[in-house]
C-alpha cells in the first residue's frame, strides 16, 4: 500500500527545469512576462539589501526606551485604521447585500 501512494506523489515531486519556466513564460501576455521580469528584479534587489546590511551590521550601544513598543503599536493601529478608512466602501460591499436596480419604467419613490 505505501508503494501504491508513493507512486501517485511522485508526479507532484516534480522540479521544473529552466526550460520548462522559460517555456510558460513565454506563453504568457507580453505584459505579464515584463511585470514577472520587474517582480523577479525587485525580489533580488530586496534580498541583497537584506544580506548587505547583515554583512556591514556594527555593535549598536543604544537601548531601547520603554516608550517604543507603544509608539509602534500606535504606528500599526494608525495604519490598520487607515487602510480600513480607505477602503471603507469595498469592506462595506462585503457586509450589504446590494439593492435590486428599478425597471425602466418605474420610477423609485422619494420620501422626505
Amino acid at each position: 500500500m505505501k508503494i501504491f501512494i508513493a507512486a501517485k506523489l511522485l508526479p507532484a515531486l516534480h522540479v521544473f527545469t529552466s526550460k520548462e519556466i522559460a517555456h510558460a513564460e513565454a506563453q504568457l501576455p507580453r505584459g505579464n512576462q515584463r511585470m514577472t521580469h520587474t517582480l523577479k528584479l525587485v525580489a533580488v534587489t530586496v534580498l541583497l539589501i537584506v544580506a548587505l546590511s547583515f554583512t556591514f551590521e556594527r555593535q549598536a550601544h543604544a537601548y531601547v526606551d520603554p516608550g517604543s513598543g507603544l509608539l509602534l503599536f500606535q504606528g500599526i493601529s494608525a495604519t490598520i485604521s487607515g487602510v480600513l478608512f480607505y477602503f471603507r466602501r469595498r469592506i462595506k460591499n462585503l457586509f450589504v447585500r446590494a439593492q435590486p436596480k428599478s425597471g425602466p419604467g418605474t420610477t423609485p419613490s422619494h420620501t422626505l
